[in-house]
């Protein structure tokens, strides 16, 4: 099984069912074609691609592209699979003489924590499954999308909640976290850049 990693703060909500969606910035397509079509590594050494996908108002099934069509689009790898496929959560974590602890599900305490990516498959504490994938631009989160993302909201009594409706404080909260994450790698949230969108099932509603 493949898997994904997570921040802390996107797993623990992951873990309170309120995270069902995940961006992943697509490196290819970084000032790059407009068109493009995007694959799963088990489809491309398959030589099956059932997911094919044309940037901008309109996706265009697969049956109706030709071979040229091919050679003047850009591929992408949907790096994390298709609907249907399974991932671990690579998330902070340690061991201790009690076995494997997560972040996560301990909070922020004071003891030197493991990256996710060198979390082992075998000691994952959460697997989840895919549902959906599409492309987009990262401006094109909807607020009901930032809410999949499990962002969460400031208080009711926040000065925010003065100036801005509840759905532009979804998607301001959301910019502000993938900025935390990805400003600094030229792909923040003025960049916009083109991004998988997976979606996955709940990961309490096993």
């Amino acid at each position: 099984m493949q898997g994904i990693e997570f921040t802390e703060y996107s797993a623990r909500a992951i873990r309170a069912g309120r995270k069902i969606q995940t961006r992943r910035v697509i490196r290819e397509l970084a000032g790059r074609a407009e068109h493009f079509y995007f694959y799963a590594p088990t489809e491309w050494a398959a030589g099956t691609i059932r997911s094919t996908w044309w940037a901008g108002p309109n996706s265009i099934p697969m049956e109706y592209l030709h071979d040229h069509d091919y050679e003047k689009m850009t591929p992408c790898r949907a790096r994390y699979g298709v609907p249907g496929d399974m991932l671990y959560v690579r998330e902070p974590w340690r061991r201790d003489a009690f076995g494997v602890r997560f972040k996560s599900a301990c909070g922020a305490r004071p003891v030197p924590w493991k990256p996710g990516r060198f979390l082992r498959e075998a000691d994952a504490g959460i697997v989840i499954t895919l549902t959906d994938v599409r492309v987009e631009r990262l401006n094109a989160i909807s607020p009901a999308d930032a809410i999949a993302e499990g962002v969460e909201l400031p208080e009711r009594g926040d000065v925010l909640w003065t100036t801005h409706s509840p759905k532009e404080i979804a998607v301001e909260s959301f910019a502000a976290h993938w900025n935390h994450i990805h400003a600094h790698d030229g792909f923040g949230w003025t960049a916009n850049p083109y991004v998988f969108v997976y979606t996955f099932r709940p990961w309490n509603d096993r």
